[in-house]
């Protein structure tokens, strides 16, 4: 009878010790971080009022892994607490914007800014080669914003008549201007070129460059 109570503490000691491993120190230890603060729009700036705010471990290797989730309320303020690893270091995402290398502390304040919703830009940006020439026909593009968002994409036509449209997407505040240049190769004679697009509300504008 002794001997089957051991077995009963060895089991229970040992299924505690599996639970306690597997569980990450910032979900099972009580929290020594709690953080208050105010998210606005990065445009307009008013309130951000129900967004979802992610708490990830930024650590490398981590795969960002999800602790925990709050919301802003109806004023745009949150509040978070949890248990930080001394020396780990934490990040919010929103899905709208982020904010990186958060730290164990006991008492803080993030105020942070996100982009509008309504502002998630795109650009329809279509490139035909208007009189193939040689099989080396070719345009290489760049798009650039403000905001430091590039893309770079290089159409290889073989001497045919293409039509090819690339979907383009920015985060921005009206006015938004794009940086478009492109790079032209035809009989190999190479040509460079540069326009501005700008938006003045959240339609998308089609830009086409004809070469």
């Amino acid at each position: 009878m002794e001997q089957q109570n051991w077995r009963k503490y060895i089991i229970v000691f040992v299924s505690f010790s599996i639970l306690f491993i597997g569980c990450k120190k910032e979900t099972f230890f009580p929290a020594n971080t709690h953080i208050s603060g105010h998210v606005t729009d990065r445009c307009t700036g008013q309130p951000v009022s129900n967004l979802e705010i992610g708490l990830y471990y930024a650590n490398p290797g981590s795969n960002r892994d999800k602790i925990k989730t709050t919301s802003t309320d109806s004023d745009g303020n949150y509040t978070i607490s949890f248990y930080a690893s001394n020396g780990a270091s934490y990040t919010f995402l929103t899905g709208r914007g982020s904010v990186e290398n958060i730290k164990r502390g006991k008492s803080q304040r993030i105020d942070f800014t996100v982009w509008s919703t309504s502002n998630n830009l795109s650009l329809s940006l279509t490139t035909v080669n208007t009189s193939p020439q040689t099989n080396s026909d070719s345009i290489y593009v760049n798009v650039s914003s403000p905001n430091d968002n590039t893309y770079n994409f290089h159409n290889h036509y073989l001497g045919q008549t293409v039509n090819v449209t690339n979907n383009i997407t920015f985060w921005g505040c009206f006015p938004y201007k794009v940086y478009v240049n492109w790079v032209v190769r035809k009989n190999s004679i190479i040509t460079n070129f540069a326009d501005t697009v700008t938006y003045t509300n959240s339609t998308p504008p089609t830009f086409a460059l004809n070469y």
